[in-house]
């Protein structure tokens, strides 16, 4: 679809109103602002992901309903810069595949993916390297806490 998308009526045409996630790239801070305010309006429940150039423009991004604010500029740097002190490491994660085509993948799993009966279970108890041979790296509670 052909359109500007910081106008809600192009928006609304390409469906924004049943999309579950909206991904905004524009080079410009003050567009990916615009969209995000009105998509967030349009449709609460969407997840939205945008890109931010200015840390002003990343707090306010945020504040206009954006789920995720990527800076690619300040993660590059920060990469450029992890593979002077850490270049073996940083090696090693580029290296990591979220994909299933790597020799290490990575993979988010939910409890209730893992288990439906409701019972509380620790990662001791879960044992889910016995199980599996997978390794659990992170955890995230309900509230959102890691």
């Amino acid at each position: 679809m052909e359109g500007n998308a910081t106008e809600d009526e192009v928006l609304i045409d390409a469906g924004i109103k049943r999309a579950s996630c909206l991904i905004c790239t524009l080079p410009d801070d003050a567009d990916n602002l615009f969209i995000v305010l009105s998509a967030r309006q349009i449709n609460r429940r969407l997840k939205i992901i945008s890109r931010a150039s200015q840390d002003a423009s990343y707090k306010k991004i945020r504040l206009a309903g954006a789920d995720n604010v990527i800076m690619p500029d300040r993660i590059g740097g920060d990469h450029m810069a992890s593979l002077v002190v850490v270049p073996d490491l940083i090696e090693f994660l580029d290296n990591l595949s979220i994909v299933g085509k790597g020799l290490i993948n990575i993979e988010e799993i939910t409890f209730e993916d893992m288990f439906t009966d409701g019972e509380k279970r620790t990662i001791r108890t879960i044992d889910m390297r016995a199980r599996t041979g997978c390794t659990i790296i992170g955890y995230k509670s309900p509230k959102g806490n890691t």
